[in-house]
């Protein structure tokens, strides 16, 4: 009788070490799993191969709905096929999960600029400025030479 128990328990414990080490009964990280798709979509964008981009900061988005990365590659992808709403929607859609996200901030401000909006540039610079009061951030410094060097290109033409 013992040893039916103790081979019952060995049994057990042995599926349950496989279940835990294969990955298909093992549960995913899907968090990691988005930050990979994420960086491969930006490996894809900076080889100009947008609609390879495109469909991995889309599975990066599914992976993890919050994955701030993946919004801010779905922009730029967009950006660079010449999409700006669309652009601008997913600079927006990553504002929306996080406010002070400042890659989106400086994202849109440099967006304006390329499109001669300086007004909205400033809005949004402005929005850096007062998340930056306290620290200093790379994209005040970014934003604000941005913004200087399209003010000289106008008083230039």
């Amino acid at each position: 009788m013992k040893f039916k128990i103790m081979k019952i328990i060995i049994t057990i414990m042995a599926l349950l070490a496989f279940v835990l080490t294969n990955q298909t009964f093992a549960q995913v990280d899907y968090k990691a799993a988005a930050k990979r798709l994420a960086n491969s979509g930006e490996l894809a964008l900076k080889v100009d191969d947008n609609i390879r981009a495109l469909k991995l900061f889309e599975q990066s988005m599914v992976a993890n709905p919050k994955h701030l990365g993946a919004y801010i590659g779905l922009a730029k992808t967009h950006f660079s096929l010449g999409n700006d709403d669309e652009g601008f929607k997913y600079y927006n859609t990553a504002l929306m999960i996080d406010p002070v996200f400042l890659p989106a901030l400086e994202g849109k401000a440099l967006e304006y600029l390329k499109r001669g909006s300086l007004d909205e540039a400033n809005v949004v610079f402005a929005a850096i400025q007062k998340i930056c009061e306290a620290l200093t951030c790379e994209e005040v410094f970014t934003v604000s030479e941005a913004i200087a060097s399209y003010e000289v290109k106008i008083k230039i033409n």
